[in-house]
C-alpha cells in the first residue's frame, strides 16, 4: 500500500513504496537493517527468513580477520555450508575485472551472496549478484561510505570512474563493536563523504533550477536531516562512542536510500564527488593506490566550497548581460585528451552525446540563470557551511585537508577544477562558474590559498 512520504530513520522505509509530492512514487528494496551488538549472530535467523540457505561470502583478508571469521563460525554453529571468496589485495581496486574474476568464483547451488566489508567489496559483490541474478546481503565493517543502501556500484571502466545499475541489497547488517572498531580514518573517511552531502544537495537544488533535472524537496531533507543530526554528535567520534557511530553509519545508509529513491547518486554526489573520482582515476593510472573514497571527498568539498564562496565574493558584481560565449573545443579537446589520458575517449564520448559545451546548451542554461539569479546567490549563501568551519571539523578528526595532503599536485588539482566536471552530465557549482566566464580564474584563486 502507497503511503504519504515521510521523514524518519532508515527503518522506516524497509519494504515500503511512497507517494511523493515530487510526483514520483518511491519504493525501496531493502527489507532488514539491523545495527547492534552480536548482529551478525542474526544472519542465520536472516537468511532462514526470506528462504536462503547456501550463502556465498565475499571478503579481504582485512574483512576477513575482523568480521569474516567470526560470520564463518556463526554460520557453522547454525550447520549454514558457505563458500567464500577472499581477495588477497592490500588495496583492492573496484574495477570490472575484479568484478568478473568475483562472478567467476560463486558456485553453483550459491543463493545469496553476502559481502564481508565496506566500499569496493560493497560495491562489487553488489554488482557480481546483480549480474548474476542473486540477492545479497552486507555486513558493514565500517562507517567509511554511503554505498551500503544505494542500488548503484561505482566501478573503474577503461579508466574511468562509472556509477553502474546494480541493486540493493535484501539486508544491511553492523556489528556496533565491529563498527566502533573500524580504523580512525575509515570513520573519518565516512563522516567526510557525508559532510559533502550539503554541496551535493546545493548543486542538485540549483541544477533543476538551470537545467530542468529531476529535483525531490523530501528526498533532499531526508539527506540534510541525517547529515545535521549526524554532525551534532561528531565530538565524540574520537572516543568511539558507540551511539555516534552507529549515528555516523545511519546517515551513511540514508543517503543511500536517498540515492534509491531518486534512481541515480545525485542526491549525495555533486562537485565535491566529481573532483574525488578525478584524482582517484589519476592515481590508478599513475599505478598509485587511491586514499580512501571519503577521505578524498572531504578534501574535495572544501575545494567546492571555496568555489561557492569565490562566487559569492563575485556575484554583486557579475553583470549577466555582458557575458558572452567564448569556447575553443579544438583547445578543450586537447586539454580533455593531456588531463584525463587513458580515459579521455569515454570523457569526449560524453560530450558528444549531451553536447553540454556547445553554444546552445549554453545559452540556454545562461537563460535560467538569470532567470533565477536572486535563488541561486541565496540558496549559496544559506546551504553551506563555510570552507574554514567544514575544515575545521576534518581536522579535529585528523583528516586531510587539502590536496597536498593527498598527494596531489597543484597542475593535477587545477585540472580537477577545471575539467572534473566533464565526468558526469551534472550541474554543480564548477559548471556554473564556468557558464560565467569565471571558472578558471576562482579555481587558480582557490588553489593560491591551498598550495
Amino acid at each position: 500500500m502507497k503511503q504519504e512520504f515521510i521523514v524518519t530513520g532508515p527503518e522506516g522505509y524497509l519494504g515500503r513504496e511512497f507517494s511523493c509530492t515530487c510526483g514520483k512514487d518511491h519504493s525501496f528494496g531493502i527489507k532488514e537493517i539491523v545495527l547492534e551488538e552480536n548482529a551478525l549472530e542474526r544472519i542465520p535467523a536472516l537468511m532462514e527468513k526470506f528462504g536462503y540457505h547456501h550463502p556465498f561470502l565475499v571478503a579481504d583478508t582485512h574483512t576477513m580477520a575482523v568480521a569474516g571469521e567470526k560470520l564463518e563460525g556463526v554460520l557453522t554453529k547454525a550447520g549454514i555450508p558457505f563458500a567464500h571468496h577472499v581477495f588477497t589485495e592490500e588495496h583492492l581496486v573496484p574495477t570490472m575485472e575484479n568484478v568478473k574474476l568475483l562472478e567467476a568464483a560463486v558456485p553453483e547451488g550459491t543463493d545469496v551472496m553476502i559481502a564481508v566489508g565496506s566500499g569496493t567489496l560493497n560495491d562489487s559483490t553488489k554488482y557480481a549478484s546483480f549480474e548474476k541474478g542473486l540477492p545479497f546481503f552486507v555486513a558493514a565493517t565500517a562507517p567509511s561510505m554511503d554505498g551500503y543502501a544505494s542500488d548503484v556500484a561505482p566501478l573503474i571502466i577503461h579508466n574511468l570512474k562509472s556509477t553502474e545499475k546494480a541493486q540493493n541489497p535484501v539486508a544491511i547488517v553492523g556489528d556496533v563493536e565491529v563498527l566502533r572498531n573500524a580504523p580512525m580514518n575509515m570513520i573519518a573517511a565516512g563522516i567526510g563523504d557525508t559532510l559533502g552531502k550539503y554541496v551535493s544537495l546545493c548543486d542538485w537544488e540549483i541544477g533543476q533550477m538551470i537545467t530542468g533535472e529531476y529535483y525531490c524537496p523530501n528526498i533532499a531533507k531526508m539527506v540534510r536531516t541525517s547529515v545535521d543530526t549526524m554532525t551534532a554528535n561528531l565530538h565524540k567520534v574520537q572516543s568511539r562512542d558507540a551511539e555516534t557511530i552507529v549515528g555516523i553509519t545511519r546517515a551513511l545508509i540514508m543517503t543511500g536510500i536517498a540515492m534509491s529513491f531518486a534512481g541515480v547518486s545525485r542526491p549525495a554526489s555533486g562537485a565535491e564527488h566529481q573532483n574525488a573520482h578525478f584524482w582517484e582515476m589519476q592515481e590508478l593510472q599513475d599505478g598509485k593506490i587511491p586514499y580512501l573514497h571519503g577521505t578524498e571527498v572531504g578534501v574535495g568539498t572544501i575545494l567546492a566550497l571555496k568555489l561557492y564562496e569565490g562566487f559569492l565574493a563575485r556575484a554583486d558584481k557579475i553583470d549577466l548581460s555582458k557575458i558572452t560565449y567564448s569556447h575553443d573545443e579544438a583547445k578543450w579537446e586537447q586539454e580533455i585528451r593531456r588531463a584525463y589520458r587513458g580515459a579521455a575517449d569515454g570523457v569526449l564520448a560524453l560530450e558528444q552525446r549531451v553536447k553540454r559545451n556547445s553554444r546552445e546548451s549554453w545559452e540556454a542554461r545562461m537563460a535560467n540563470t538569470k532567470a533565477h539569479w536572486g535563488q541561486i546567490v541565496s540558496l549559496a549563501k544559506t546551504r553551506l557551511p563555510s570552507s574554514q568551519d567544514f575544515k575545521r571539523e576534518l581536522s579535529a578528526l585528523g583528516g586531510p585537508v587539502s590536496p597536498a595532503e593527498l598527494d596531489v599536485s597543484r597542475e593535477r588539482a587545477r585540472d580537477g577544477l577545471l575539467y572534473a566536471k566533464e565526468l558526469r552530465d551534472r550541474y554543480t557549482i564548477q559548471q556554473l562558474l564556468w557558464d560565467l566566464g569565471l571558472l578558471e580564474e576562482v579555481a587558480e584563486e582557490v588553489l593560491d590559498q591551498l598550495y
